[in-house]
């Protein structure tokens, strides 16, 4: 074997009894020398090893917790992301929405379009509205507001319509007339929050 060695033999064999030494095991009696040694009595060993395995077991549970709310956090950023993608949809999915057509009929439907009421017969009115691109798979939360000729809003129905399966979606709301209705020119209008879907005007004699 050759006793010379090249600087760069030498750093791997430091290296690796470094690694060796790592690798090896003392036992009470060598530790307790050791601390005799460092001129330091052997009674606190059996504090030393209990500390020791409080850090270690502390290390643990911190790395433990970290890992945790690590992975909490990324669940929270997924839904975040999902609920903040299905609200883009569905924002895009109403600002399609429209109307294509609404009629005033009474409760039983003869396919027609009522443009005078009778108070005197005391009729419920019923407004059905057909919407096209509705959002499916979604529920719209509706309001039709039925306005008097004086201006005042005397009914305001407020509902949630049920899960909806196609895209042309029809949809309706009612009012009961009596003989102390006021007579004129009535407004109904459907609106989903603050935009109006349709209106129509009608007579009330």
């Amino acid at each position: 074997m050759n006793d010379r060695l090249t600087q760069e033999q030498l750093s791997k064999i430091v290296a690796e009894a470094s690694r060796i030494a790592d690798r090896q095991e003392m036992d009470r009696a060598q530790v307790e020398q050791v601390l005799i040694d460092l001129n330091l009595s052997p009674d606190l060993l059996d504090e030393a090893m209990v500390q020791l395995q409080r850090r270690e077991a502390l290390a643990v549970q911190r790395r433990r917790t970290t890992m945790i709310a690590l992975t909490i956090a990324l669940a929270i950023f997924a839904i975040m992301g999902y609920f903040a993608v299905d609200q883009w949809r569905y924002g895009r999915a109403i600002a399609q929405l429209s109307t294509v057509q609404d009629r005033l009929t009474f409760t039983d439907d003869d396919g027609g379009s009522l443009t005078q009421v009778n108070r005197q017969a005391s009729p419920e009115i019923v407004y059905r509205v057909t919407l096209s691109n509705a959002p499916v798979d979604q529920r719209l939360s509706l309001s039709c507001q039925w306005e008097a000729p004086t201006g005042d809003i005397l009914r305001e129905n407020r509902y949630q319509t049920r899960r909806i399966t196609t895209p042309t979606w029809n949809t309706y709301c009612r009012h009961q007339f009596g003989t102390a209705s006021p007579g004129g020119t009535w407004t109904v209008r459907m609106q989903l929050g603050d935009r109006i879907l349709s209106d129509e005007t009608f007579e009330v004699r």
